[in-house]
């Protein structure tokens, strides 16, 4: 994984500590998260150690929200690929996660802005924990079909305005997103890419 990231052994040994910690993770899911991160990192403008610094900065919030490990490392590649900073992007990430699943608990304003677009926000909590891919994709494709302003007042009231900056460009590619999703759900792209690339 070092020689894969190009990263120190030790920088490699302490990331997947981190995840099997976050994730409750066995070494083989660690394993598999580290060829998808590669395999994003060799077919995407983003690099595997910012990927997995997004992960590794969104953590266990991922699996309360609903969102594995997996779809993270898709959406990490996605923003930092667009330019994003790997601090900006892993916070756009929470915030999408949290208003995602927020459920009963979800402000006024975010309500109000879900309604407008045609989604009841404790479904949309209770779709996080079994469809997060689609649920994501379809409320980036619902908000994408707004004008601009309407978009980025949406995007600012549901997620919160200092995430407008890593959840905005994601907009202009969802198809990119859609992409970088299936990559990560497909095994038969990823598995062994780690290994190998070392070989």
């Amino acid at each position: 994984m070092g020689v894969a990231f190009d990263i120190t052994a030790d920088q490699a040994g302490t990331m997947m500590a981190q995840w099997r910690t976050a994730f409750k993770m066995g070494q083989a899911d660690v394993v598999a998260l580290a060829d998808k991160i590669n395999y994003l990192g060799n077919t995407t403008a983003a690099s595997a150690p910012m990927i997995s610094d997004v992960i590794t900065r969104v953590g266990p919030l991922g699996e309360v929200g609903g969102v594995a490990s997996g779809e993270i490392a898709a959406l990490g590649a996605s923003l930092v690929g667009a330019g994003i900073n790997s601090d900006v992007a892993a916070t756009g990430i929470k915030n999408l996660i949290l208003a995602m699943a927020s459920g009963a608990s979800a402000t006024k304003t975010q309500q109000e802005a879900f309604d407008s677009l045609g989604i009841d926000t404790v479904e949309l909590a209770q779709r996080m924990q079994t469809d997060a891919k689609g649920a994501i994709l379809d409320v980036l494709q619902s908000i994408s079909t707004l004008d601009k302003a309407a978009q980025a007042s949406t995007l600012q009231n549901i997620f919160g305005k200092e995430s407008l900056g890593a959840i905005a460009p994601l907009l202009s590619n969802l198809d990119g997103l859609r992409e970088n999703f299936d990559k990560v759900s497909n095994s038969a792209q990823y598995t062994g890419s780690t290994v190998s690339y070392t070989h």
